[in-house]
């Protein structure tokens, strides 16, 4: 039993220090590794308090078995504690993310912003994080919330399917209304699946959110996949009083691809190359929340090393065709390209160890924006942070999902006195 304990320590020893490794250092190359560190890295960092805990009582059980008694489970046992630390190191990281965050809104919308948001606004946001919130990563049921499932907005059948989550109890009209657009790399991805804490977080505190579906790539190609975004914002406007929220008043938000969908189309409100066949319709939002999304699907300033290989990726699955076959589509697709003063209020997240989108490209982004808009954009950094980490519930995910509700209770603040 020894032998056995022994070896079993040995294996488990290796799959924790891989995970606590990628979860504590970041890799520098955008190339095929990259896919591999963000799967492993997200769980080396989001879901770090359950693994450390399971590492701590594997090590006690198998410690008893008698697997300290020869070399595998000793050095398995060294390889626990190593991972264990590397782990520690991410959840601290992940737990001084709330003053950055905060930093990040009051440089951007002024030290006072938090007396802009309306009283009764205020009132919904959350005082303190309860550890039930980030303890469970994968417990996303909430009370008081109610959701009305694939709710068709075009015509392309469970691509163009959106669902509503929203307030529980009769509809109780005047709500500010959330857009979110899911992530999966324009190919995969589910409208019920992402940024759940977010999305039920809000739909808890009197917001109504529709999470949409949309065509995908290889089968479908750009633009595909903004215009049917554009058309579920359209739907969103015509229909979502009878759900209770405020057509006047649609934030839009989403990760990854989602995160590239949401600021381009809050940088290009009305364009009719986006909107065949509903060119009339009004297509203005009046603030976004891209988190690490892709800005630019060139990197025109060599900005990642190994870059070209996602270019490489667009022109295989997504764009009709490579950069130098039509530069102007590749330029209208990255929203880099398209900044102008008239942009709404943007809040821009970004984790610094992510492996898929670099924080250079946030960064690029970012000034841009900033050089031109005449409106806020804040641009806050999550240190140790993995792509895709607010997909779960942690301690650095409930920091976010709080920064993003205070962004966005001040935009409405504003909006709602500017109605008064």
């Amino acid at each position: 039993m020894s032998s056995v304990a022994a070896w079993l320590w040995l294996a488990g020893g290796l799959l924790w220090a891989v995970l606590g490794v990628t979860g504590a250092w970041r890799w520098q190359t955008q190339n095929a590794m990259s896919m591999y560190w963000f799967a492993l890295g997200l769980m080396g960092t989001e879901l770090a308090v359950p693994l450390m805990a399971i590492a701590v009582i594997g090590s006690a059980l198998l410690g008893a078995l008698g697997g300290l008694s020869s070399w595998p489970g000793q050095f398995g046992a060294a390889l626990t504690l190593v991972a264990t630390l590397s782990m520690a190191l991410s959840h601290r990281r992940a737990w001084r993310d709330g003053p950055p965050l905060e930093r990040a809104l009051q440089e951007a919308l002024g030290t006072d912003y938090r007396q802009r948001i309306l009283p009764e606004r205020a009132a919904l946001l959350r005082a303190r994080i309860a550890v039930g919130e980030w303890a469970r990563p994968l417990h996303f049921e909430r009370e008081g919330i109610t959701t009305l499932t694939d709710i068709a907005y075009g015509e392309h059948g469970d691509f163009n399917k959106l669902d509503i989550v929203r307030p529980a109890g009769p509809v109780v009209p005047g709500r500010p209304v959330l857009l979110h657009i899911h992530g999966g790399a324009w190919m995969i991805g589910q409208k019920s699946r992402e940024a759940l804490p977010l999305i039920r977080h809000l739909a808890q505190r009197g917001w109504v959110v529709a999470t949409i579906n949309y065509r995908l790539s290889p089968a479908a190609k750009w633009p595909a996949h903004i215009v049917d975004v554009k058309r579920a914002l359209a739907w969103v406007k015509a229909h979502i009083a009878e759900h209770g929220g405020d057509p006047g008043f649609i934030a839009i938000s989403g990760g990854s691809a989602g995160g590239h969908l949401t600021s381009l189309l809050a940088l290009t409100p009305n364009d009719p190359a986006f909107q065949p066949g509903f060119e009339g319709v009004d297509t203005q939002v009046q603030a976004a929340v891209p988190f690490y999304g892709k800005y630019d699907f060139i990197d025109r300033d060599g900005l990642v090393k190994g870059s070209h290989g996602f270019t490489e990726f667009l022109a295989d699955k997504v764009m009709p065709c490579s950069p130098p076959d039509d530069p102007a589509l590749w330029d209208d697709a990255s929203p880099a390209q398209r900044v102008h003063a008239g942009a709404p209020p943007f809040f821009v997240l970004q984790g610094t160890y992510d492996t898929l989108i670099f924080v250079q490209e946030a960064r690029a982004f970012v000034s841009k924006l900033r050089a031109v808009s005449k409106a806020p954009v804040v641009y806050a950094e999550q240190v140790g942070a993995q792509h895709a980490y607010d997909a779960l519930h942690s301690i650095r995910t409930e920091f976010a999902v709080d920064a993003v509700h205070r962004f966005l209770e001040v935009v409405y603040s504003g909006y709602l006195r500017k109605r008064r």
